[in-house]
């Protein structure tokens, strides 16, 4: 097995360990908090959350994603660090100044009530955030997995702690939620030694290098976050916050597609640095491309088959009506990783006015979309709509990449996609389970030499 394989199938299987625990917390509490909270509840949790995802790289100038690439290169780290470290803490003051204004005239009553649990969040989030990309940078795999395990452990304590033994309702699940993430960036700050990586000197020059590349990233950011998250804003508006808790809700099933893919994506980010450094014309890029989306084309098959079902297995009486928005939710998630997986290569090459550019363009698609089909046809319309951009976002960073993705079976890829799109649309619209169970069949059939391969190279791999 090629060296680069073998590295990347390492790291990976350590962010798996790592991720998985922190990841299905997510999918199997909830059942838990479904029970402890209401639809309009958890849809301004949710809300919440979104809003610091949005918040978060506007104000740290998307230096959290750009530090990775740079450290990566082992230069001048402590300017790096120092540089990320400042501007986590001036986007601290400006949530602080926001939240301060709103309580002075009153703007939100809810960011009223929930400004400290809000305040934590956000702070709670950027460290977080700021300490996984510095051990990131510093390959220190191990490191984030046990995080990601320790995460877990103390969020489930908290959530039974706050909800069931003491109902604190919304207040006890923000708790939760932002007491176990500084647990987890405690650990991180112990092993990445950070206090030793700060450093009060600065190269004007190098810290402009770093905000060139970042800057573009931001778009990015908001790229993902328009179309992930800002669908909520405008069903919350369109059709109530009730409907945007179980869209919200919804989307938990259609994460564990992006669960299964970070496992990967995130050893990618640093195997796609250096492969381009060693070997730019490397056929791994095709090979890994192919392989990614064979295993995720085939999950994501299943779960759209079975969405009905996890849906009532999973989901309260009050939201069991989420399911329906599950099916076209998987498709974007998938589309996602395709795109995510392209993100490190445009990276490598420095490209990342072009990771913004293509951001951009999903952003404008989304939002139009979102607006357009939810007043046509209702909620179900921000499904459709962030499955296109979805699309459209992976196929303009591809086309920045010079083919380099494009192997013998990329047509196959692609068939794989339309047939999920139309296992979906029989799912969702047509409640047809039938046609979903042939579908899933013809996806397996499309990358059955892919599996037979794949099979082969892991128990060699298992066997050395």
């Amino acid at each position: 097995m090629n060296r680069r394989y073998k590295e990347l199938f390492k790291n990976a299987s350590i962010f798996t360990i790592g991720s998985f625990s922190s990841k299905v917390r997510i999918f199997l509490l909830v059942p838990f908090y479904t029970n402890y909270l209401s639809t309009e509840e958890y849809g301004y949790y949710d809300l919440s959350y979104v809003t610091i995802q949005l918040l978060f790289p506007i104000f740290t100038l998307g230096i959290s994603e750009g530090i990775v690439r740079f450290l990566l290169e082992g230069k001048d780290k402590k300017t790096t660090i120092s540089l990320a470290a400042r501007h986590l803490i001036i986007s601290t003051f400006i949530v602080s100044a926001i939240l301060f204004i709103n309580r002075v005239f009153r703007i939100s009553d809810f960011l009223i009530q929930y400004m400290w649990d809000f305040w934590a969040f956000f702070f709670a989030f950027s460290v977080h955030s700021f300490l996984i990309s510095i051990a990131k940078g510093n390959e220190q795999i191990k490191e984030i997995a046990v995080a990601g395990v320790l995460g877990t452990a103390t969020m489930i304590a908290f959530n039974v702690l706050f909800l069931m033994v003491y109902p604190l309702q919304l207040h006890g699940f923000f708790m939760a939620n932002y007491a176990s993430s500084l647990i987890s960036s405690c650990y991180l700050a112990v092993k990445t030694r950070i206090w030793s990586q700060l450093s009060l000197e600065r190269n004007r020059e190098r810290e402009k290098t770093i905000i060139l590349y970042s800057l573009p990233l931001v778009l990015n950011s908001l790229g993902w976050w328009a179309n992930n998250t800002s669908d909520r804003y405008i069903v919350s508006f369109l059709c109530g916050v009730s409907v945007n808790g179980l869209i919200s809700i919804a989307y938990k099933i259609s994460n564990i597609i992006s669960v299964f893919g970070s496992f990967f994506l995130q050893a990618w980010q640093i195997s796609a640095v250096k492969e381009y450094e060693e070997n730019r014309n490397s056929k791994i890029y095709k090979n890994l491309f192919l392989y990614m989306n064979a295993g995720l084309c085939a999950v994501s098959g299943l779960f759209i088959l079975f969405s009905k079902v996890l849906g009532t297995v999973f989901f309260s009486k009050d939201f069991s009506e989420a399911w329906v928005f599950v099916p076209l939710l998987i498709i974007s998630a998938l589309l996602n990783q395709a795109a995510g997986f392209v993100g490190p290569i445009l990276g490598a090459k420095y490209k990342s006015n072009a990771i913004g550019r293509a951001a951009f363009a999903g952003i404008i698609v989304n939002v139009i979309l979102n607006i357009i089909l939810t007043l046509l046809i209702g909620p179900q319309g921000i499904t459709i709509a962030t499955v296109i951009a979805s699309f459209i976002i992976f196929a303009l960073r591809e086309r920045e990449t010079d083919s380099i993705i494009r192997g013998p079976f990329y047509r196959r890829i692609i068939l794989s996609w339309f047939v999920l799109c139309i296992e979906a649309a029989a799912v969702s619209f047509f409640g047809s389970f039938l046609i979903a169970g042939v579908c899933t069949l013809l996806v397996f059939a499309i990358y059955l030499d892919t599996y037979r391969q794949l099979s082969r190279m892991i128990l060699t791999r298992v066997k050395g």
